[in-house]
């Protein structure tokens, strides 16, 4: 081929070149975009999530806010005492000691994984997560069943303590006139 013949057909590979390029960027870009997609309503659903719990939790304040108005008349102390008593104390109470129980596990697990890391690098942290979840499951189900088992028996103890209230009283014998006493 002669030189002037074979420029066209080298601008027609370079152009082919360019395309393949281009296109292998603008897949490329696609892929980044579906990537950046999923994460982005990853962390929507997320923050959906955080949202309701958010909302959960002003309903809460918001109910307390009423029955704190309501017993604005009572002491301090008063409704105090009665907020103890109430569910949602147990509530709140069920809520922070969660909390930080899973914050003081996440600071643990984080000072073993950096430990074991160190101490032997050869260990597999995911087979040590595994059964530490393992094991972390075994104990919450043993714990639920020691708490199942005592609401029963603290409902059992309420119901004989309703039944034996509503057992009439025993009657009682008249006391014997003094002067019908025999010699």
């Amino acid at each position: 081929m002669s030189r002037s013949n074979q420029e066209p057909y080298n601008r027609m590979i370079t152009e082919k070149e360019a395309w393949k390029v281009e296109r292998a960027n603008l897949t490329l870009a696609k892929e980044n975009a579906e990537s950046a997609k999923v994460e982005a309503e990853s962390k929507q659903a997320r923050v959906e999530g955080d949202l309701e719990r958010i909302k959960f939790k002003l309903s809460t304040a918001e109910a307390q806010l009423k029955e704190a108005q309501a017993a604005v008349s009572r002491s301090q102390e008063e409704w105090f005492k009665a907020w103890q008593a109430s569910d949602d104390c147990t509530e709140f109470c069920a809520e922070v000691g969660q909390s930080a129980h899973k914050m003081g596990e996440d600071e643990a697990l984080t000072k073993l994984r950096e430990a074991l890391t160190d101490s032997c690098p050869e260990a597999d942290w995911n087979s040590v997560w595994s059964r530490y979840q393992e094991l972390a499951e075994a104990k919450a189900a043993e714990i639920k069943a020691k708490m199942a088992e005592e609401m029963s028996s603290n409902d059992e103890a309420d119901d004989n303590e309703e039944a034996a209230s509503t057992e009439p009283p025993p009657t009682e014998q008249p006391a014997a006139d003094p002067s019908t006493k025999l010699p």
